[in-house]
């Protein structure tokens, strides 16, 4: 079963170079099945893995619009950093600033992902939110950073309080209920064509794909 969610990765690798998103989405989500039930969360090779696929089940959902299914992926993704928060401590006590900043910045950056899923999704206080946590997680970001963050808040607070025109309402409307498609379990987020959120410069938050592809370690399997 192992060796068969390595296969399904790979064929999810290649959905996502032929830019095929939502069929890359539904091979991660059967991987990510599989491999849920056969490899143990606690040992770090396999966490390593389960967190691998999450990232690029959550990429390809982004891709092609499933902003909610994206946003639940990237809270579980962090979540189990989260979890790791003991090693991060761990760090700290042995005095291993490098470590324990690299995986504050780890967390922080799965924040910028969540709120760019609140963004698309119309939910800006809970995107402001998200923001404060990146702001308070990440050890040192830029002065480039802190400025494009500056100014995306200084735009989401602008579209919280006005008030939104017909199309966007509608839009807001539908998303916020949870309207979803019969084809399938996507929330109806796109439709209407361009809206304020359009607007937004969301190049900050913008979730990108992910650098690794998953790697089998302590298996006999392997892959990229």
């Amino acid at each position: 079963m192992v060796f068969m969610s390595s296969i399904i990765c790979n064929i999810g690798q290649v959905e996502l170079e032929n830019e095929e998103w939502q069929q890359a989405s539904i091979e991660f989500q059967k991987a990510l099945e599989i491999q849920e039930k056969k490899l143990n969360g606690a040992v770090a090779a396999d966490n390593d893995v389960l967190l691998a696929t999450r990232e690029n089940l959550a990429y390809s959902a982004i891709k092609y619009g499933s902003y909610d299914f994206a946003k639940q992926i990237y809270k579980e993704i962090l979540y189990m950093h989260e979890c790791s928060n003991e090693d991060a401590e761990e760090a700290e006590t042995k005095r291993d600033q490098t470590k324990r900043d690299e995986l504050y910045a780890k967390e922080a950056l799965v924040m910028r992902n969540i709120a760019f899923t609140h963004i698309k999704l119309y939910e800006y206080d809970d995107a402001l939110e998200r923001i404060d946590d990146v702001q308070e997680t990440h050890p040192n970001l830029r002065p480039t950073t802190k400025r494009k963050i500056k100014r995306l808040k200084s735009t989401l607070h602008y579209h919280n309080t006005k008030y939104p025109a017909a199309k966007e309402l509608f839009l807001r409307t539908i998303t916020g209920m949870g309207c979803r498609s019969g084809w399938n379990n996507d929330i109806l987020c796109k439709c209407g064509g361009e809206t304020d959120a359009d607007e937004i410069d969301l190049r900050i938050v913008m979730p990108k794909r992910p650098s690794k592809g998953t790697k089998m370690s302590g298996h006999k399997v392997s892959f990229s």
